[in-house]
C-alpha cells in the first residue's frame, strides 16, 4: 500500500478529485493532516440487523441485507418499487420518487444481494425504506462499520458520504505512520491517553454510537493542540527579544495634542490603559499587551494616541484589521487625525491593485510610509518595514496564530498591542497568548447610552415593521441580521437574508437592501457606503457587519433567530447600534421554538448592556456542554480544545512546558502537525 506523508499536499494525492481538492483548501488547509484534524459532531449508528425484523424496528434507522427480486417503475404520483427478501424470507419494498431509471437499473440488480441502510416504514403490512442512505453490494466491499462518524460540514457544500470515503481512504493510510511521543510518560499514563497516531484514528473510527466514548481521544488531541500553540507563542516570544526594546519613543507631545482636541474626555479606565501602555513604550522591555475593551468602551482612541507616539518618535506602525470594511473605517478615521501632522497612511486590501501593492513595498522599505493599515494582505512575504515600532491587531480573534505570527515576524524589535472586544476569562488568556499583560477597559463613555433589548416572537412581526417605518420617518437606519444568506431557494425556513429581503422589499421597496458574504467586496462597499448615506435605510444582513461596522445613524438591530448566535457574537452586534446620543434598540426576533438554555441566553441580552458579565454568564451556562458551540463565543476557534471543560489541561502544560519544549525533536512532529515544518525551523532558530 502506497503511504501518505501526513505534512504532503492534496494536490499529490491521486484519490482527491480537483472540485474537492479546492474545497479543502478553502476549508481546512492545503495539507492531508489539516482535514484529518477534524473532530466529529456526531456518531451515525446504521443499526445492522442480523435477525428477522419487527414492528419495534419500524421508524428507525436500520441497515439489512437484501436479495433483489424484482422492480417497477414508478409512473406520475407512484414511486418505483423494488421489490426485495432478506434471508429470513420477509419482503421488504425499496421506494424512489422522481428518480431516474438508469439509476435504479445499475444499483439493483435481479439476484444481487445489497446492504441498506435507511428508516423503515410499513404499509398494508408490507415493510419498506424510502430512498435508502446507503446502498453497498456485499459482494464487492471488505469491511462494514455501524458507526460512523458525522461531521460538521455547513457551509462548505462538502458532502457527507464523500468527506467519510476521504477519511476513510486517508486514515488507513496514515496508520501506518509512527511518531515518537513528545507527550510525558507519566502523563499519558495518568489520564489513560493513547499515542496521537491511536487518538487520531479513534475518532474517526468509533466504536459505538455515544460520542462521550471518543473524549478521552479528544482530550489528548487537545493537549497537543494547546501545547503547539503555547510553544508557538512562547517560542517567539523569546526570539524577538521582549527581553530587548530597541525602540525609544519620544514624549507624548502629539498624543496630547490629539487628546486635546476631543469633543469628548477619556474615561479612567482608558487613562490608566494608556498609561499602562506608555509605561510599556518607554520600558527596557518590547511591550506585548492585551487591550480588553466591551463594545464601544473606546479601545479605537487609545489604538490611535498609541501610534501617533510611535509614529512622532521615527518608527513606523501597522494595524491589521479582519475585514475590508473595517479596514477601510479605520483608515479614513486615522488619516482623518494624524495626516495633518505629516505622516504617510496607507491602505492595503486583496483589492489593491498589483501596481499599487508594489508601489507599498518599495515605500514601505524606504520608510515613505509611516502607517500601513490592512487586512490579510499585511501576511505578505514581500512587505518589509524599514523601523517597525508597532503592530497593533484588533479583534485578534479572527486570526489563527500562524497568522499572527507571520506578521509580527516583520520586525524582531517591535512592540505588539493585541486589541479584542470579547472578554476572555483569564483562566484562558494563557491558552491564546501564553503569558501577556492585560490591560481592561471596562467603563463606557458618559455619552453613550445603553441599547433596549427586547425579545419578540414571530405573531408580532407586523407590529415589528410598523415600528421599523416610525423610525425610518425619523431618519434612523437599521440592521436585519439572519444566521443564513439562503441562496437555495428549495429552503423552508423564513430566517435567510433572501427570503427576508424579498418579505421586507414589498413593505419598504428600495430603501431596503441587502449584503452578504458570498458577494463581491466592491458591492459590499456600494452598498454600505448607500445605507451611510440614506439611500438605504434598512440592512439586512449576515453577520458580516459583527465587527467594527461604525453608522452612527443605526440606532436598531433586528436579530433573527437569535438562538443560532452564542452570547458574545449576540453583544457584538448589538454594538453595532448606540453609537451617538440618540436611544437605540436591539430586537431579538425568535421563532417559538427554543431550548430552555436559548431562553436563558436571550433573558440575560435583555438584562444586561455589560459584555464582561455576558461573557461570565455565557460560561456559567455552556458549563461542560455544547461541546463544539466555542466559535460563536467569541474565542478563538479551535479544533479539539475546548475552553469550557479543558481547564485542568491548562494546568498540566503550565506545569510541564519547559519540559515539554526541550524534547526538541519530538516537538518538531507537533509543531509539524498544527503548524508546518518552516514553522518549527522559525520557533527554535537562532
Amino acid at each position: 500500500m502506497h503511504k501518505i506523508n501526513f505534512d504532503q499536499n492534496i494536490d499529490s494525492v491521486q484519490f482527491i478529485k480537483p472540485s474537492l481538492n479546492k474545497k479543502l483548501k478553502i476549508h481546512f488547509g492545503h495539507r492531508i493532516i489539516d482535514y484529518l484534524l477534524t473532530f466529529p459532531k456526531n456518531i451515525n449508528f446504521k443499526n445492522y440487523i442480523q435477525r428477522p425484523i419487527s414492528i419495534a424496528d419500524l421508524k428507525k434507522q436500520i441497515t439489512i441485507d437484501i436479495t433483489v427480486k424484482s422492480m417497477k417503475k414508478g409512473f406520475l404520483k407512484s414511486p418505483s418499487t423494488i421489490t426485495c427478501v432478506n434471508k429470513f424470507g420477509q419482503r421488504i419494498n425499496i421506494l424512489y420518487f422522481n428518480i431516474s431509471q438508469k439509476f435504479l437499473t445499475e444499483r439493483y440488480k435481479k439476484g444481487e444481494i445489497l446492504r441498506i441502510t435507511g428508516t423503515l416504514h410499513i404499509f398494508k403490512d408490507i415493510f419498506q425504506v424510502s430512498h435508502p442512505n446507503s446502498i453497498l453490494d456485499v459482494s464487492k466491499f471488505q469491511s462494514f462499520s455501524e458507526f460512523e462518524p458525522i461531521y460538521n460540514l455547513r457551509g462548505m457544500n462538502i458532502k457527507q458520504k464523500q468527506f467519510l470515503e476521504l477519511i476513510k481512504r486517508s486514515i488507513i493510510k496514515f496508520d501506518e505512520l509512527k511518531f515518537d511521543e513528545w507527550i510525558q510518560k507519566k502523563i499519558l499514563l495518568k489520564y489513560k491517553w493513547s499515542t496521537f497516531s491511536e487518538s487520531l484514528k479513534s475518532i474517526h473510527t468509533p466504536k459505538t454510537k455515544n460520542i462521550l466514548d471518543l473524549e478521552k481521544f479528544r482530550k489528548r488531541l487537545a493537549f497537543d493542540e494547546v501545547l503547539s500553540n503555547l510553544i508557538a507563542v512562547n517560542s517567539f516570544k523569546k526570539k524577538n527579544s521582549f527581553s530587548s526594546n530597541k525602540i525609544f519613543i519620544k514624549n507624548a507631545t502629539l498624543s496630547n495634542k490629539i487628546i486635546s482636541t476631543l469633543n469628548f474626555s477619556l474615561t479612567n479606565d482608558q487613562k490608566f490603559a494608556y498609561k499602562q501602555i506608555n509605561n510599556d513604550l518607554n520600558d527596557k522591555k518590547s511591550m506585548f499587551r492585551l487591550l480588553q475593551g466591551d463594545v464601544g468602551s473606546g479601545k479605537t482612541i487609545i489604538s490611535l494616541l498609541t501610534i501617533s507616539d510611535v509614529l512622532n518618535s521615527g518608527y513606523q506602525a501597522a494595524l491589521m484589521v479582519p475585514s475590508e470594511i473595517l479596514a477601510r473605517q479605520h483608515f479614513n478615521y486615522f488619516s482623518t487625525v494624524l495626516k495633518k501632522y505629516g505622516f504617510k497612511i496607507k491602505l492595503l486590501t486583496g483589492k489593491v491593485s498589483i501596481k499599487e501593492k508594489k508601489e507599498i513595498c518599495i515605500d514601505l522599505k524606504n520608510h515613505k510610509i509611516d502607517l500601513l493599515i490592512g487586512t490579510h494582505s499585511l501576511f505578505n512575504k514581500d512587505l518589509n518595514f524599514s523601523e517597525l515600532g508597532i503592530i497593533v491587531i484588533d479583534e485578534q480573534h479572527k486570526f489563527g496564530v500562524s497568522q499572527r505570527l507571520n506578521l509580527i515576524n516583520k520586525s524582531e524589535n517591535s512592540n505588539v498591542l493585541i486589541m479584542s472586544a470579547t472578554p476572555i476569562p483569564r483562566s484562558l488568556t494563557f491558552v491564546v497568548y501564553g503569558e501577556i499583560d492585560i490591560s481592561i477597559i471596562k467603563e463606557k463613555p458618559k455619552s453613550r447610552k445603553n441599547t433596549n433589548t427586547s425579545i419578540v416572537g414571530p405573531k408580532k412581526l407586523k407590529e415589528l415593521i410598523s415600528g421599523l417605518k416610525r423610525l425610518i420617518k425619523k431618519n434612523e437606519k437599521i440592521f436585519w441580521v439572519l444566521p443564513e444568506i439562503g441562496i437555495d431557494e428549495e429552503s423552508d425556513s423564513q430566517s435567510t437574508v433572501i427570503k427576508r429581503y424579498k418579505y421586507l422589499f414589498k413593505e419598504f421597496g428600495e430603501k431596503v437592501n441587502f449584503i452578504h458574504g458570498k458577494m463581491k467586496k466592491e458591492l459590499i462597499n456600494d452598498k454600505i457606503y448607500k445605507f451611510k448615506n440614506e439611500q438605504i435605510m434598512i440592512l439586512v444582513s449576515t453577520t458580516l457587519i459583527e465587527v467594527g461596522i461604525d453608522i452612527p445613524e443605526a440606532t436598531t438591530i433586528v436579530i433573527e433567530e437569535p438562538n443560532k448566535f452564542g452570547l458574545a457574537q449576540l453583544h457584538q452586534l448589538r454594538g453595532r447600534v448606540g453609537r451617538n446620543n440618540l436611544i437605540s434598540n436591539c430586537i431579538l426576533f425568535h421563532n417559538d421554538k427554543m431550548s430552555d438554555n436559548a431562553k436563558k441566553r436571550l433573558e440575560i441580552m435583555r438584562m444586561s448592556n455589560d459584555g464582561f458579565f455576558i461573557a461570565q454568564k455565557d460560561l456559567e451556562i455552556r458549563g461542560g456542554g455544547d461541546m463544539f458551540g466555542t466559535k460563536q463565543t467569541g474565542l478563538p476557534s479551535w479544533r479539539f480544545f475546548n475552553p469550557y471543560n479543558d481547564i485542568e489541561l491548562i494546568e498540566e502544560i503550565k506545569e510541564n512546558l519547559i519540559s515539554l519544549i526541550e524534547k526538541k525533536k519530538r516537538i518538531k512532529n507537533l509543531i509539524s502537525i498544527f503548524f508546518n515544518k518552516s514553522k518549527f525551523d522559525y520557533f527554535f532558530s537562532g
